[in-house]
């Protein structure tokens, strides 16, 4: 399949399931409302996951690992990272507020 028809399905799906969110939280937001802090980051790290399947093709020239094991060794890395970088900047962002106020 073409790679730029992969990339429209991909964004346009990726929109409509944030569309959908959008309004489940807009319909249950009594009960979201607790839990807003921790839902607001999903559609960056959604960009973020899709930023990374697309360099992981690239990296595998089209495709992905032939092994699974490669494949999950990828997304552990690129999910610790991640988190780590997430954790290192929340707390630097923490303190400069807590700072400046």
């Amino acid at each position: 399949m073409n790679t730029d028809i992969i990339n429209y399905l991909t964004i346009a799906l990726t929109g409509f399931v944030m569309l959908v969110s959008g309004i489940l939280l807009y319909l249950f937001h009594d009960i979201s409302r607790p839990y807003i802090s921790y839902l607001l980051p999903i559609p960056p790290i959604g960009v973020a996951a899709y930023v990374f399947v697309f360099n992981l093709t690239r990296k595998y020239e089209g495709g992905f690992p032939a092994d699974v094991s490669t494949l999950l060794i990828e997304l552990g890395l690129a999910t610790i990272f991640s988190a780590l970088i997430f954790f290192l900047f929340s707390i630097i962002i923490v303190m400069l507020a807590k700072f400046f106020t």
